[in-house]
């Protein structure tokens, strides 16, 4: 608790650090205003002033430019990397497409073959069968021929 004269002490301490506050920024907005009347009213030091802000200007101007061509480099080194990247892609590409057109190549190659061996198997047959039917056809001739002569032989015996 505090006694009521403790608290006008505290406010009257208060009053004093809010006046000196105030009178300091009163004091620094003047000193201010007159520096600005001096330097305006001088003309070397309005010159050097203006100088002053000119060469600053260029500087920044000059970190601006400096920060653009940062930029710039820093965006053609990606593209540069993201060119190699699709160059790489394209090259892996190019290989699997030539790949997988080797193994069609081999795929139809085999089924060639397979096809060439069935054709040939069945040319095989087919002949087997006419040489078969030609035996066969020969042999009943033969055995026609025997039968006719065995008959001409009964039928004169």
């Amino acid at each position: 608790m505090e006694t009521p004269e403790q608290v006008r002490e505290k406010m009257f301490q208060r009053l004093q650090t809010l006046k000196a506050k105030r009178e300091q920024e009163r004091n620094d907005e003047v000193a201010r205003r007159q520096d600005m009347l001096f330097k305006g009213s001088n003309d070397t030091l309005r010159k050097e002033d203006t100088k002053f802000y000119n060469y600053g200007t260029a500087i920044e101007r000059e970190k601006q430019l400096i920060d653009k061509r940062r930029t710039i480099e820093q965006k053609m080194l990606e593209e540069q990397v993201y060119a190699q990247l699709w160059q790489l892609d394209a090259q892996k590409k190019l290989e699997r497409e030539m790949a997988e057109a080797r193994e069609k190549q081999e795929k139809v190659k085999d089924t060639m073959a397979v096809l060439d061996w069935q054709k040939q198997t069945r040319e095989i047959r087919r002949e087997q069968e006419k040489d078969l039917i030609s035996r066969e056809q020969d042999m009943l001739k033969q055995q026609w021929v025997l039968e006719e002569q065995k008959e001409k032989t009964d039928a004169q015996q």
